[in-house]
């Protein structure tokens, strides 16, 4: 999964204040609570595809009761997060001779970094994964693949290098981006912006219309 979004993510900047680069390793849990619970859904899975109606119906609702039945709420809340279920870490390296260079920093938590930093590196993940469940990176499906990111809010925590860098790397995993953000943070995306919808919201009805850039500017500029 992790090599060709890597060969794209090299030719990106990832920290426009430093350079960097950015490369995601992923690798299994080695949790022994969740090797077990895995080994019992393949073996309950397994009865499904294989074994009479009845059976494969018991052993499924055998398991889910374990599952339910586990004498700790947090193991069990461990176990259905599909987050628990693989390490994963981004790695910033310096940008040197064009190539990757020394390792700069390790980042294995996008709670533990800073506003625009968790910002950035929660985009990151969550476009890499997009472009890789819809095929954005396979050049025989990338040209029907849907690879559409919807982002709510979005660089609300960032300064404008930093929302800029974060939508290019988005743009590199060849990802449309749609984004619903204040009028005061348009103008950082204007690089991005193909088109633009200002949308109001009066007397519980939305009205939606098409703008230009140097409206919603200044507009903004007015109420700043």
């Amino acid at each position: 999964m992790t090599q060709e979004i890597n060969k794209t993510l090299r030719d990106v900047t990832y920290d426009p204040t430093t350079g960097t680069r950015a490369q995601i390793s992923i690798t299994p849990s080695k949790s022994p609570l969740l090797k077990d619970f895995l080994k019992a859904l393949d073996e309950a899975l397994v009865e499904v595809a294989t074994g009479e109606a009845g059976d494969s119906a018991k052993k499924v609702m055998g398991f889910i009761e374990e599952t339910e039945n586990k004498s700790q709420d947090e193991d069990r809340q461990f176990l259905i997060d599909l987050r628990n279920h693989y390490y994963t870490e981004v790695r910033e390296y310096r940008w040197e001779n064009d190539d990757l260079g020394a390792l700069v920093n390790t980042h294995r938590s996008a709670g533990a970094a800073s506003g625009g930093q968790g910002e950035r590196l929660t985009l990151l993940l969550l476009g890499a994964g997009i472009s890789y469940a819809f095929g954005q990176r396979d050049p025989q499906s990338a040209d029907r693949a849907l690879g559409v990111i919807v982002l709510d809010e979005a660089f609300l925590k960032s300064s404008t290098t930093a929302a800029t860098a974060a939508a290019e790397v988005l743009r590199a995993l060849n990802l449309q981006i749609i984004i619903a953000t204040p009028m005061t943070h348009v103008g950082v995306l204007s690089k991005h912006a193909k088109r633009i919808f200002n949308i109001t919201k009066i007397n519980e009805q939305c009205q939606v219309e098409e703008t230009r850039l140097s409206d919603i500017v200044g507009t903004a500029d007015a109420a700043a």
